[in-house]
């Protein structure tokens, strides 16, 4: 009897440990998610443009943007900074960004929709308007891919450059 008591107990206990494991890994997930769109309205605020890629379900992310000639990546674990990279970078491609309705299109026939895994987007500020894209990719066909759009070769050659 009291053997089934401490089986029983053992049960209960794991449980109750991995509900709150997974309990923790969501609210570390929201809080990423939280902060990367904090970060990602300040860059634009600030620069005009932020960047950025993340996970359904990861607690990791990375953000970044183009500034006087440089290149600022924020990268980013359940919703804190874990590092900051300056590099030197010229952006003038930023000035040809197609619309997203196009890039949406280009990525949805190279890549097609991932919708439980990667997610790449960015908000630009251009003439007091907002473009903006959020798109689920697999980040590895996006950096794999080969584009007319010189927008979209610049930021693939980025993410694959400083492994964004």
């Amino acid at each position: 009897m009291q053997n089934n008591f401490f089986k029983l107990l053992l049960i209960v206990t794991l449980s109750l440990l991995l509900f709150l494991s997974c309990s923790t890994i969501k609210s570390n997930i929201k809080r990423n998610d939280n902060k990367t769109d904090k970060w990602v309205n300040y860059l634009v605020g600030k620069n005009g443009n932020a960047f950025y890629v993340t996970s359904s379900y990861s607690t990791h992310s990375t953000v970044w943007s183009y500034v006087n000639d440089q290149i600022m990546i924020y990268r980013l674990a359940s919703g804190k900074i874990l590092k900051v990279e300056k590099h030197t970078r010229k952006a003038n491609f930023i000035n040809e960004i197609p619309s997203s309705n196009d890039i949406n299109s280009v990525l949805r026939n190279r890549c097609g929709y991932e919708l439980d895994g990667d997610i790449f987007g960015y908000k630009i500020k251009k003439r007091e308007k907002f473009i903006e894209l959020s798109f689920p990719v697999n980040i590895e066909c996006l950096k794999n891919g080969k584009y007319d759009s010189v927008f979209l070769s610049e930021i693939t050659g980025d993410i694959t450059n400083y492994n964004l």
